[in-house]
Parts: C-alpha cells; sequence; structure tokens
C-alpha cells in the first residue's frame, strides 16, 4: 500500500494516493458534507473509473492528516479544513 504513496516507475501519478486525496478535497469545495456513494461517484465522473480503487486509501489518508471525517449514522463523509 505504501507503493501508492511513494512513486515507483509503473505508479501512474495521475492515481496516486495523494491526487486522487486532492480530487476528493475539491470535491468539497461546494459542499462540505456529503454522502460516500456521491463523493465516489463524483470522483469517478471526473477522474475515470480507476479512481475506485484508490478511493479508500485517499479517503484514510485524509482521515489520518484530519481533513476528513466519518459520520456512521448518516453515512457522510464532512470536510474539517
Amino acid at each position: 500500500m505504501i507503493s501508492m504513496i511513494k512513486p515507483h516507475k509503473y505508479l501512474d501519478i495521475n492515481y496516486s494516493v495523494i491526487v486522487v486525496g486532492s480530487k476528493i478535497l475539491s470535491i468539497f469545495r461546494k459542499k462540505e458534507k456529503m454522502k460516500y456513494e456521491l463523493v465516489l461517484e463524483k470522483l469517478i465522473k471526473n477522474g475515470g473509473e480507476e479512481n475506485k480503487y484508490v478511493f479508500p486509501q485517499a479517503l484514510s489518508f485524509l482521515y489520518l492528516l484530519g481533513k476528513v471525517d466519518y459520520c456512521k449514522e448518516t453515512d457522510e463523509l464532512e470536510l474539517l479544513i
């Protein structure tokens, strides 16, 4: 999994955890709370089907940085910036 953060010759940089994480943050620009499925749907629509494979790792990365939070009761992601 660390290979998604640290670049190597086989990694497409557009599908790295950091780039997908920045795409997720840009989705939150208009609305600070969104359903998990809606964020994933917008990410796939804007960036391609390959983003869905990196989506969970990118969310975990943003959560560890304290940029997003997850509400289990409403199944929503919230921007904390």
